[in-house]
């Protein structure tokens, strides 16, 4: 899946200590589509990717991404993996993807309540 668009904020570095004592750090960007109605998507790298690809506020870029789904303890958890990528590659209307992502989004979100329902009550 992927969307394109202008980086129009980068947010502070998030880092920290993992119980086993590594070190992690996070960095999210928020991108603005283009188009009629632009819409604003929040996606962060992690990691050594965050070297690998320098993002600069203004510039535009195509953000690849990777959902997954996993369940633990009867509860499903959503995480996205993303890429941008600078150079120029035009992906087919960019609002279809940002719709699907905010409907798979949102099921993902329902099956997490209706799970939390279900457990309570049992």
């Amino acid at each position: 899946m992927e969307i394109k668009g202008k980086i129009v904020q980068i947010l502070p570095l998030q880092g920290g200590q993992t119980k086993a004592g590594g070190e992690w750090k996070k960095q999210e960007y928020i991108l603005e589509t283009e188009g009629q109605y632009p819409k604003k998507v929040c996606f962060n790298l992690w990691g050594d990717r965050i070297e690998q690809y320098p993002v600069v506020e203004g510039e535009e870029v195509t953000v690849s991404f990777d959902l997954d789904s996993r369940e633990f303890n009867g509860r499903w958890y959503t995480s996205s993996k993303s890429q941008p990528q600078k150079d120029n590659i035009i992906s087919i209307d960019n609002n279809i993807h940002i719709i699907i992502i905010i409907i798979i989004t949102n099921i993902l979100y329902l099956f997490s309540i209706i799970s939390s329902i279900l457990i309570f009550l049992l």
